[in-house]
């Protein structure tokens, strides 16, 4: 059992706390209090034995609906006393066991006076195995006076069934209820009983012994007639003394919650016949611990339940030390010291050390360490990982510079006059992108929060004179949750912490959000509205289009929060060519008048690619003063190395603001030189105000952090003037080439350059920002996947089945180019769909946030912020897989080293992080961890081995041993880096036979949408293959059946490998009509990607 408990204290807390404050479905009394109308006389235990007490029987007759009984312990017989079986309750399917008695004594042998013989046990096992298999919770039913004492029952092996069914309840992955009816002696009881919760009436009892054994024992008697006489005022006496009542066995911890037993209106007990206060009280219980219960993972309930039955009783729990000095005593002296007289005593799970525990985080840590595709352990991390990040200086938090910044002039001014703030001064300020799109540029947005924490908090100081820090937003919000386990409200509010005195910039996609689609209005204008109070204060608000229409429900939403509205134009194209007839001078012009008319307090140019040549700087310049007075503000990546010339042709043409980032996180796909334009400009007419000295600390700090993160590095060296030709934004570049990694495209890189440019010309030479961009780059990889060219696609695009994101571009779904898309290519992609001829966001009807959240609550079992409200609306698979991490893995994983985060452990390695005090339970280092602060507590985990691999089943594992704090813990974790001998997830499908639906590219099969047996209509969806952000759907391509699943969710697969068997309802089109438009093969499911 102990493998199973990996330091789950805080769900386990959870779960208990969850179980006593969740209201009662019908609105009763708080759980476990008297309410009105319980029978709260002075229990006796013979109570128990009344035979028109509610029976096991009785109970799921009156509870449970559309009870099925299953009989047999599958080795010997059926059981007179222990029945089950499966049924409803409250909707809830549960599988049932319980000891079965009858009303009438005359009838109690029928059940062997419920008393179970081993194949009794035997068959509950057997249920509850059932249980597991299908995911059902269990209810078990208690009430008998012990297991039955035969010798035929002792033959059978009694001792035994008990026993393995103590350990197999121990173990079992779904939740158990448990319910003393009655009676509940000794390991008769106990066989069923080991649960999550167990509850008990009011009128029962639940003992090792009851009290007549107890009685017969102790009980001296001077004769019989004295022993008629005294024995039962023995056994009520030695029942208060044992403490077995349902109120005593709840301060012992021993139940959960007294069921209170209801009364008659004379004032006596309910019957079976007539007990629907206590009915409906059992039904309450059952209902809120399952309601509890059921959404925790497997680990969560192994370890609940094994809390909950280790820490009855008082006992002490010993370091190494102080067990070899008991020992030494008891040799010496034959006494041990009394449980609790020096040691740590354990009488709650809250009081044992938590050094005596795994943890999640150490779960997390041999995860990473035995399967990080760049594994410390197996030689496999980058050099730069053990780099040694410099300490920032000792700042003090309390003296950040109070000279007048844009920060105080926005919280005491408000937008407009922060416009005109900036459009008085002489010298350009500068925007730091630094902690957002400088990382999200060079290295696929990976960097965590540990690490832009420390630089934020230096740049509150150094960078006081900035415009403001960019720090969240774009691809930021969804990666965090996706691939660094952190909630990015955290960050938010973290970097807010960490600079009070700065403007924290976000961007924006307009109606798309943060999301790659577009979204209702009030589900804009409610992210808005939080990102405002978690720390906001420059919105900069761009539409992939230019469309200012799509912009203007953001744009009034930040206006409605007085904070900033930085409305962008996206540039790409050259109007300085005679040729250039879409992306002219006019053109951006108008965009920025629009721009103006709708709202925006700053114009800002976001040149994505860094396409803005240094000699039309100038005339871009004019032409948007020619509209407008507002402050421009420009962005662009270096990919090109030019950017930094063409800044400072801008400064000069009166531009306001521009975007750089630390030398270190600076150049190629990322932002020009801070360092290098403030020393450029330093003792000019365009001197920044900012001593570049002072930021070498940052500069150091941020070189040595970036080598830890050398796997996710965009590839590019230097700048590359081929930008000009493929027009990738500096912002999907090395995230488009990690993405072409995974989908096995490696060392094709060349080519994907080539069929981005070309896929851009085949869509009408778009604007490419996020999530246009992401729209060419999804077709880029697909199209290189199988093999097809662009000219494929004009020649028979009409039997494609093309990405989904390509769909919803050509469909408007993002907006529409003001020079619309390619008439022939959009009638290919939709083949026959209408695009929508008005604003996406105006078709969509207002989300219902109350509802989304009632759903939450329900699912998770506790409140949720507004912040998780609008997380998981505008992703929802994503949040709910990173709800499920935090469960698994919990938070403090997020504190560990990134080296440590990415790639484990050496072996020898140690590492030291800190935690917070309030966090210690979780932290499993109590009694000799080192202080390291009044907030937190430091902990060292070394590495000690990785073992063998060794087969369990299907899976290969290892076990991997960390010293924690002097304490040595054994992780068990399965190698998937190791070939198990199983045969690969799949087989190659038959590409000649159209009922073998094939994987479309190289993936992991995401969701699967049907079952054997399932009849479904063309087009409907069999299952997603997933490749980082790239989805891609499965449908049927022809009505019919559903033969066979060939493969299943989390599956790695290739190309081609066979997904599901189909038999169709027709006859089988001919080979011509079903030549697989993506290749020219016989492959006929049908696939989209988003």
């Amino acid at each position: 059992v102990a493998s199973h408990n990996d330091d789950l204290h805080a769900e386990v807390q959870r779960l208990r706390e969850l179980h006593q404050t969740l209201p009662p479905p019908s609105g009763a009394s708080a759980p476990g209090a008297s309410p009105e109308g319980a029978n709260a006389a002075e229990p006796s235990f013979t109570d128990s034995r009344d035979l028109k007490r509610y029976l096991a029987n009785d109970v799921v007759r009156e509870l449970f609906s559309d009870f099925v009984e299953l009989r047999g312990d599958g080795r010997v017989a059926c059981d007179r006393c222990i029945h089950g079986g499966v049924g409803f309750m409250d909707g809830i399917a549960c599988v049932v066991v319980g000891h079965y008695k009858a009303h009438e004594a005359t009838d109690m042998g029928s059940f062997n006076h419920g008393m179970a013989a081993p194949e009794g046990y035997r068959y509950a096992q057997r249920m509850m195995a059932l249980a597991e298999r299908f995911g059902l919770g269990v209810v078990s039913l208690i009430d008998t006076p012990g297991a039955l004492p035969s010798v035929e029952a002792e033959s059978h092996g009694q001792a035994e069934a008990i026993a393995s069914s103590l350990v197999h309840m121990a173990g079992l992955r779904v939740p158990i209820v448990s319910v003393v009816l009655g009676e509940g002696g000794s390991g008769g009881a106990l066989g069923i009983g080991v649960a999550n919760r167990v509850g008990m009436l009011s009128r029962g009892y639940y003992s090792v012994i009851s009290p007549e054994g107890a009685a017969s024992i102790l009980g001296r008697y001077r004769s019989e007639e004295h022993r008629k006489e005294q024995f039962g005022k023995d056994c009520s006496e030695l029942a208060q003394m044992q403490r077995i009542y349902a109120p005593q066995l709840k301060e012992l911890g021993v139940v959960d919650e007294v069921i209170w037993e209801g009364v008659h209106g004379n004032g006596t007990p309910e019957t079976y016949d007539s007990a629907p206060e206590t009915y409906s009280r059992l039904r309450e219980f059952l209902s809120r611990a399952f309601r509890t219960l059921r959404r925790a993972g497997p680990e969560v309930l192994i370890a609940d339940r094994y809390d909950k039955f280790r820490n009855m009783g008082k006992f002490d729990v010993l370091s190494a030390e102080q067990f070899r000095a008991t020992v030494e005593r008891i040799s010496q002296t034959g006494v041990p010291r009394a449980a609790g007289s020096g040691a740590q005593s354990s009488t709650s799970r809250s009081a044992q050390p938590a050094a005596a525990r795994p943890s999640r985080t150490l779960q997390f840590l041999a995860e990473q360490t035995v399967n990080s595709l760049y594994s410390a352990h197996f030689g496999k991390s980058p050099a730069g990982a053990g780099a040694a990040v410099p300490v920032l200086p000792a700042r003090d938090a309390s003296k950040l510079p109070q000279r007048e910044n844009a920060k105080a002039v926005l919280d005491r001014d408000g937008p407009e006059a922060l416009a005109r703030w900036v459009r008085s001064r002489s010298r350009p300020l500068i925007t730091d992108t630094t902690m957002r799109d400088a990382h999200q540029s060079l290295l696929a947005t990976r960097v965590r929060t540990h690490d832009l924490f420390p630089a934020a908090r230096e740049s509150a100081h150094v960078l006081h004179d900035a415009f403001s820090l960019e720090v969240w937003g774009g691809a930021t919000f969804d990666v965090c949750y996706r691939f660094l386990h952190e909630d990015p409200w955290e960050r938010l509010r973290a970097l807010r912490r960490a600079a009070p005195n700065s403007c924290l910039q976000m961007l924006i996609r307009g109606s798309n959000a943060v999301g790659y689609t577009s979204y209702p209005d009030n589900v804009v204008e409610e992210f808005v509205r939080l990102a405002a109070k978690n720390g906001v204060d420059i919105f900069r608000i761009f539409d992939c289009f230019n469309d200012v229409d799509q912009m203007r429900v953001c744009i009034d939403a930040v206006r409605k929060e007085g904070k900033v509205a930085e409305v962008c134009l996206c540039f790409t194209g050259d109007f300085t060519r005679d040729d250039e007839t879409i992306y002219t001078l006019d053109y951006y012009r108008k965009v920025a008048a629009d721009a103006v008319d709708a709202g925006a307090h700053f114009i800002g140019i976001k040149d994505m690619a860094g396409l803005l040549r240094p000699p039309a700087a100038s005339a871009l310049m004019a032409a948007i003063r020619e509209v407008t007075d507002l402050p421009v503000h420009y962005h662009a990546h270096n990919t090109s190395s030019v950017a930094l010339t063409t800044i400072m042709r801008l400064v000069e043409a009166g531009c306001d603001i521009v975007d750089v980032a630390i030398a270190s996180m600076a150049d190629t796909t990322s932002q020009p030189s801070l360092n290098a334009l403030v020393a450029a400009t330093a003792g000019t007419v365009y001197d920044t105000g900012i001593d570049y000295l002072s930021l070498e600390p940052l500069d150091s700090y941020w070189a040595a952090v970036r080598s830890h993160y050398e796997p996710f590095e965009s590839g590019l060296k230097s700048g590359s003037a081929r930008v000009f030709e493929h027009q990738i934004p500096g912002g999907q570049y090395s995230n488009l080439y990690a993405q072409s990694h995974s989908v096995a495209l490696r060392g094709r890189w060349s080519e994907v350059l080539e069929m981005y440019r070309d896929v851009n010309e085949l869509f009408g030479n778009i604007i490419k920002v996020t999530p246009s961009s992401k729209c060419v780059g999804d077709m880029a990889l697909f199209l290189l996947q199988r093999g097809l060219t662009c000219n494929d696609v004009r020649e028979r695009g009409e039997c494609i089945a093309f990405p989904q994101s390509v769909v919803d571009l050509f469909l408007g779904k993002l907006g529409r180019p003001h020079h619309g898309f390619p008439a022939d290519i959009q009638e290919k992609v939709l083949k026959g769909q209408v695009p929508l001829q008005s604003r996406p966001g105006e078709l969509l009807p207002a989300y219902d946030f109350a509802h989304r959240r009632s759903l939450m609550e329900e699912d998770l079992m506790r409140p949720v912020s507004d912040e998780e409200v609008i997380s998981a609306v505008l992703y929802p698979a994503v949040f709910k897989q990173f709800v499920a991490d935090r469960e698994q893995y919990g938070d403090k994983i997020t504190r560990l080293p990134t080296a440590a985060y990415f790639y484990g452990l050496a072996e020898g390695e140690e590492l030291v992080f800190d935690v917070p005090n309030e966090c210690i339970s979780d932290a499993e280092i109590r009694a000799s961890s080192e202080p390291s602060g009044d907030a937190s507590i430091r902990v060292r985990i070394q590495l000690k081995r990785v073992g063998a691999i060794r087969k369990q089943g299907s899976a290969v594992t290892r076990r991997v041993a960390f010293v924690v704090n002097g304490f040595e813990r054994v992780i068990t974790v399965v190698d998937r880096q190791v070939d198990s001998g199983e045969s690969p997830a799949g087989i190659p499908a038959d590409l000649s036979d159209p009922r073998q639906i094939a994987s479309p590219m190289v993936g992991t099969v995401g969701n699967v949408a049907v079952s054997p047996g399932d009849r479904v209509a063309k087009g409907a969806r069999l299952c997603t293959v997933c490749a980082m952000k790239l989805e891609v759907h499965v449908d049927a391509p022809r009505a019919g059946t559903v033969e066979s699943l060939c493969v299943s969710k989390g599956d790695r697969i290739d190309t081609n490998t066979l997904l599901v068997r189909m038999v169709f309802n027709d006859a089988a089109p001919a080979m011509s009509e079903r030549r697989n438009s993506l290749t020219g093969e016989d492959t006929p499911a049908a696939a989209s990607a988003e």
